[in-house]
């Protein structure tokens, strides 16, 4: 879980600067084909929205804090995902069916 990213295309692994770089796109600053997020990845994102719903609708309107902190925990939360996301990013060389 804790390992890069490699090019589908080149088999180039990628450095954490340039996985935060190239995360939106995910195209290889190597050889420049395009990659995509492989079906076993793409389950990360809705297990985080759900959290991250958990979080907002139940959690924080029981703490007893300010709307700024409140705002701030989401933000910190949202920094952190994004964070870790380049760790056990699965790139393949062509878009898979999401089931």
């Amino acid at each position: 879980m804790n390992e890069l990213p490699v090019c589908a295309h080149c088999q180039q692994q990628w450095s954490y600067p340039t996985t935060l770089k190239c995360l939106f796109r995910l195209r290889c600053s190597y050889c420049g084909n395009k990659n995509f997020f492989s079906r076993g990845f793409r389950y990360r994102e809705p297990i985080f929205l759900l959290g991250m719903m958990l979080v907002n609708m139940f959690l924080l309107p029981m703490l007893p804090i300010s709307f700024t902190y409140k705002t701030c925990i989401v933000l910190l939360m949202l920094i952190l995902y994004i964070g870790t996301l380049p760790f056990g990013l699965k790139l393949s060389a062509e878009e898979e069916p999401y089931f």
